[in-house]
């Protein structure tokens, strides 16, 4: 049947089942089902088959736009485009982009065969380090749409305030784009070339004013980055070996923390003994019901910590309360509180060897707690863990931190870290 379709007629004047023709638009009809009235057009690619694209349902769109709808695709026709192959080229198109974004990319580097074996530390820190910046960066941006200007924007804005941190993700950055250039998905790394900052060594650790002010805040902000900061400071152990303990590797009866090989950047297991300070910040833990990590987040505590850049905001932020706080008890304004001098994480386990030094505690016994890769010849005939004089160290240590906060003189067995730097 065909009529010149109005607004109107194109309810009433089809039955079920039934097509009504326009005539004003050559092509252009409605068919009717049980449920909906859809509008369509018929016609035929140049040189090619006879097609009919679904145009949209009635009441939907109005009549005015299927038929202008009509037209563009017979023009298209007209020019030899079929515009359902367009817009499964399309579709195409965008699966392509989201299986070659970076973050699908970064995971399948991640997955490579090449990359099975890496140590739990070593991929806990890339994956950090992909959770940090890279993925908030380029993760859904498509690898060839990352120019070599994005990449030195982020990567000179980064290094600013972080140039260690920077150069370790340009390094995975790099790497991830190696791979899509291997796997076909990009024709050349943007990222190579782009020279790395220079890394001075940190030297930084703190002193005892600085320790009573961080034991403070992270009392105040507890749960769980205040007591990593506390188990890291009284250790000695890296962030990544504290962040991730788990309570079956401690020994409750022994209290000892038998750190297992393939959780150490060294590849070498350590016994690191839990003085009754350790063990009292490890009891103010939640321990959740099946779950063996001790410092969880998540719901359920089902997921070990990364959030390691809100743990430290929450630190300073704590500190400076504190500072802000005893200012005003000693009738200063707080405005004139300088605030703590950066520090890392890291800067922890630097702070335990000095504090240990300063107790002129062996080199041996530091390098032990610290687990250093030890050369050759000594890794192979000393296999002593000293358990009894790490302990002792430890033990040192923990006074001398819970004196620091107390603002008390250092017992007999500790001197001041004052006296050790002079």
């Amino acid at each position: 049947m065909k009529t010149a379709l109005t607004e109107t007629s194109v309810w009433t004047e089809i039955p079920e089942g039934g097509v009504l023709w326009d005539t004003k638009t050559v092509g252009l009809h409605v068919r009717v089902g049980r449920q909906s009235r859809v509008y369509y057009v018929m016609t035929r690619v140049k040189h090619g088959k006879q097609i009919r694209p679904r145009i949209g349902k009635v009441g939907i769109i109005k009549l005015r736009e299927a038929r202008e709808k009509a037209k563009q695709i017979i023009a298209q026709a007209d020019d030899g485009i079929d515009p359902a192959e367009v817009k499964r080229q399309a579709i195409r198109e965008i699966t392509r982009k989201k299986r070659n974004t970076f973050a699908a990319m970064a995971t399948q580097f991640m997955g490579a065969p090449e990359r099975k074996n890496l140590k739990a530390t070593t991929r806990s820190q890339y994956e950090a380090i992909f959770a940090a910046t890279l993925l908030p960066t380029f993760g859904g941006m498509p690898v060839k749409e990352i120019d070599r200007a994005d990449v030195r924007a982020w990567f000179a804005e980064y290094g600013l305030s972080a140039p260690t941190a920077a150069n370790r993700a340009l390094f995975l950055l790099r790497g991830v784009l190696n791979f899509a250039v291997d796997e076909g998905a990009l024709d050349f790394n943007v990222s190579d070339r782009i020279r790395k900052f220079k890394e001075a060594p940190r030297e930084r650790w703190l002193d005892d004013r600085e320790i009573a002010l961080l034991w403070r805040a992270c009392d105040k902000v507890a749960y769980p980055a205040g007591r990593i900061a506390q188990l890291l400071l009284l250790t000695g152990q890296r962030r990544l070996e504290v962040g991730h303990l788990r309570w079956s590797e401690i020994d409750p009866k022994e209290n000892i923390w038998h750190l297992p090989a393939e959780r150490t950047k060294t590849g070498v297991a350590n016994d690191i003994p839990l003085t009754p300070l350790a063990l009292k910040i490890l009891d103010a833990c939640p321990q959740f019901i099946d779950v063996d990590t001790v410092f969880t987040s998540g719901k359920n505590g089902e997921e070990p910590v990364a959030a390691w850049s809100s743990f430290k905001l929450r630190i300073d932020a704590a500190i400076l309360d504190i500072q802000n706080e005893d200012a005003k008890e000693q009738g200063a304004s707080p405005a004139t509180v300088e605030p703590l001098e950066r520090w890392t994480f890291h800067d922890l386990r630097r702070s335990c060897a000095s504090i240990l030094q300063g107790l002129e505690i062996p080199d041996r016994t530091i390098d032990r707690i610290l687990n250093h890769r030890l050369p050759g010849e000594r890794k192979t005939y000393n296999q002593n863990p000293l358990i009894k004089e790490k302990t002792r160290a430890l033990q040192a240590l923990a006074d001398h931190v819970e004196a620091a906060v107390a603002g008390e003189p250092s017992p007999d067995n500790v001197v001041t870290l004052a006296d050790a730097r002079a």
